[in-house]
């Protein structure tokens, strides 16, 4: 059962004057970080008790608007065992669109919203306990301050290296904010509506925005269990139909040249090359902070017949044209995909996330894939393909 810790009720005006001063006698203040967030995981369970988690699962409603475009709405299902596991399951209208996976030897997201799956190797994701331990994490570099204004609400903690800012509530020492830095830009991300769970507190209504993107999402928790009883395969990831993998020989693809319509890029064409095909759109920006990379590589090997494909996933040849123009100019090959993720040749190279990149030998045969074929670890295998 789950118990909202307070309700709105009506308080006489002469009690809200007087609250701040009762708040200041009887309660001790946070002289440090470590008190704020001893204090908040105090008041968050029975006994400060959180490192006893094992386990955890919840649904949720997780509902998108990017630029103020109709909003994607999708239903969550949440498994976590710590301190490694975590699987997170997406559905919409009662139909299953993805399942991402966590583990300690591989992480992946499958995508299932088209006839064929897509596969994704994606980087580590830390599992939920609860935020305020992603805080304490950091808290030799946090710095406190607003713990004695009687105009703030919150106690501020900042962190002197990101300048992440996180904000407690000085009554309930819950935490309220927490203001990052993300590759789209300032992000905010609101913690409401606790609700006791056993012993436990938690937020069941999380809201993040990116003012800068036009990005807003807003996840409803609900149904959320302590330590449940996990079966042993809810973290098995079957890879039985995955094709586009290291060993296997690319798929066959015609990809019509952005540049010069009238010219195709094919298997055939490019045979006797090694090439990176790089899926993309403009507003990936981890996308966008690989370019310099691929481009210095690209410098430095196009004379040793390496070659890269840029595969936009945009929905307009305009917002790539734009992209070259003002950003960085991509002078290898392109072409667009304006279906997206619904692309038969997107699906064909199981295309689960952006950015999704897939470097292969002069023979076709596919040497790396994902997180092996990007920053430094493409720069190593390249190296050792053309010394």
């Amino acid at each position: 059962p789950i118990d909202i810790i307070s309700h709105p009720m009506k308080i006489p005006l002469s009690i809200l004057l007087i609250l701040p001063l009762l708040v200041s006698c009887n309660q001790k203040e946070p002289s440090s970080p470590i008190e704020v967030l001893q204090n908040s995981l105090a008041k968050t369970s029975n006994g400060n008790q959180w490192q006893s988690v094992a386990s955890s699962s919840w649904k949720s409603v997780q509902i998108t608007t990017i630029r103020g475009k109709e909003p994607v709405k999708y239903e969550l299902v949440h498994f976590n065992k710590f301190p490694d596991y975590q699987r997170i399951d997406a559905y919409s209208a009662g139909n299953q669109i993805y399942s991402q996976y966590y583990t300690p030897t591989k992480n992946m997201m499958i995508r299932m919203e088209t006839e064929k799956k897509g596969f994704a190797d994606i980087p580590a994701k830390e599992v939920f306990k609860t935020p305020v331990f992603k805080v304490l994490k950091n808290v030799d570099r946090l710095e406190l301050s607003d713990s004695i204004s009687e105009s703030s609400r919150f106690y501020k903690l900042m962190d002197t290296i990101t300048k992440g800012i996180y904000l407690f509530d000085k009554t309930t020492y819950l935490l309220h904010s927490e203001q990052q830095v993300s590759n789209y830009g300032k992000r905010s991300t609101t913690f409401e509506a606790y609700k006791t769970i056993g012993n436990y507190v938690v937020p069941t209504k999380i809201t993040t925005s990116i003012p800068t993107s036009g990005y807003t999402q807003e996840e409803i928790l609900s149904e959320v269990k302590i330590n449940p009883s996990l079966g042993e395969n809810v973290f098995t990831i079957d890879e039985s139909e995955r094709e586009v993998v290291v060993g296997r020989t690319i798929p066959n693809f015609s990809f019509q040249d952005l540049d010069n319509p009238q010219n195709q890029f094919t298997n055939s064409h490019l045979m006797g090359k090694v090439v990176l095909l790089d899926f993309w759109a403009t507003w990936c920006k981890p996308c966008i902070k690989e370019i310099p990379n691929i481009q210095n590589l690209y410098e430095k090997y196009k004379d040793k017949d390496f070659e890269v494909l840029s595969i936009s996933l945009d929905t307009s040849a305009e917002f790539v044209k734009n992209f070259r123009k003002n950003h960085y100019p991509l002078n290898w090959k392109n072409t667009i995909l304006t279906k997206a993720f619904k692309d038969i040749q997107a699906q064909n190279m199981e295309v689960s996330a952006l950015p999704k990149v897939i470097l292969f030998d002069k023979e076709g045969t596919i040497i790396a894939v994902d997180q092996e074929a990007k920053g430094k670890a493409l720069e190593t295998i390249l190296e050792k393909t053309f010394q």
